[in-house]
């Protein structure tokens, strides 16, 4: 299971629960008011989950082959399941076919997704989905919140530090 999410300023993340890793990226920033900004970053967001953790699935999948051969006894094959969870109902919607993307860029996005996942699928016995999580409960999206935070504190430390140089300077201490 992977949560994921992604921002408009430019930061992605994702949080595997399997492994218990985590990963951030920061992309351009998205144009500020641009329509489809926030779903292009989620998908982003989703693109780079599933390549930053393609190998450890290729692991998981080939462990399972081996251990099924060694059963052979059992008719059926395990399947994994990979569960992908995004706090953007709409992108979730998207990749479940269940709405359309009017949008060029998360056409491509989403096609860029779906050959991966047809390669993944086809490599190894895997069965990927993609579910909707709320908000408050999507561990990516509270790091990228704690990024946010600890961004803006150090910002404040630094122009806090500035103004008491400057005060120091001017004889005001």
């Amino acid at each position: 299971m992977i949560d994921v999410d992604g921002s408009p300023s430019g930061y992605i993340a994702w949080y595997n629960h399997y492994n218990m890793t985590s990963g951030t990226r920061m992309l351009r920033p998205v144009v500020k008011n641009d329509k489809f900004g926030v779903q292009r970053m989620e998908m982003l967001a989703i693109y780079f989950a599933i390549a930053d953790n393609c190998l450890h699935f290729r692991k998981i999948t080939n462990s399972m082959k081996n251990k099924n051969m060694r059963q052979r006894k059992q008719k059926q094959q395990q399947k994994i399941t990979i569960e992908i969870r995004s706090d953007s109902k709409s992108t979730i919607e998207q990749l479940q076919g269940l709405s359309k993307i009017r949008d060029m860029i998360l056409q491509r996005i989403f096609r860029t997704i779906r050959k991966f996942l047809k390669w993944l699928t086809t490599t190894s016995s895997c069965t990927i989905l993609f579910n909707y999580l709320e908000r408050t409960r999507n561990l990516a999206g509270l790091m990228l919140e704690q990024m946010r935070r600890k961004k803006k504190e150090q910002q404040l430390i630094m122009l806090n530090q500035d103004s008491n140089m400057a005060r120091y300077r001017n004889g005001y201490l």
